[in-house]
């Protein structure tokens, strides 16, 4: 991960499998760390078949902050995605992610 003066980052890569151009994107509001609600940010890519894209999944460090939350202690994050063909928003997948740090 890394990090700016406003957000903290996490960096996923995207490989796309489909014969098809997608889109990639979060859905607002589904972000939590440690089981606790906070505000992300996210930089939407676009993935061309048999292609990897790097997409650039932001949580505010202010929501952090207002949680009590330290990087140090963050255990799981949660959160959906948004995966489009055709358009942004005609999906074809809405996964719902979980990454875990031992």
């Amino acid at each position: 991960s890394e990090s700016d003066s406003i957000y903290y980052y996490v960096l996923l890569a995207v490989y796309n499998d489909t014969g098809k151009t997608i889109y990639v994107s979060d859905e607002y509001d589904t972000t939590s760390v440690n089981g606790t609600m906070v505000d992300e940010t996210t930089y939407s890519t676009v993935v061309e078949p048999g292609q990897v894209g790097i997409m650039k999944y932001g949580i505010t460090k202010s929501s952090l902050e207002d949680a009590d939350i330290d990087t140090e202690d963050i255990k799981t994050i949660k959160f959906q995605l948004n995966i489009g063909s055709g358009s942004y928003y005609n999906y074809i997948a809405t996964p719902k992610l979980t990454i875990s740090k031992k």
